[in-house]
């Protein structure tokens, strides 16, 4: 049985919170991950990421006076 930092075990914890064992054991092993310091968890929001990083520069020109296509014939 796994102890918090406070010597509280974590099925105690859990059950005072209102969450599940095995949504605390996904969280925990989420913070301690490799994802941690980006917050990209799953390959889904590292494809996010990826799409936004490449579509960032085009949506700043259409916001630019002029970088919606005014002035065109």
């Amino acid at each position: 049985m796994g102890l918090t930092q406070y010597q509280v075990p974590h099925t105690v914890t859990c059950l005072l919170l209102g969450v599940s064992l095995a949504w605390f054991y996904k969280w925990i092993k989420r913070a301690d991950g490799s994802g941690a310091t980006s917050g990209l968890f799953t390959d889904t929001d590292r494809r996010r990421d990826i799409v936004h990083r490449w579509c960032m520069p085009a949506q700043s020109a259409f916001r630019q006076p002029g970088g919606n296509g005014a002035g065109r014939s």
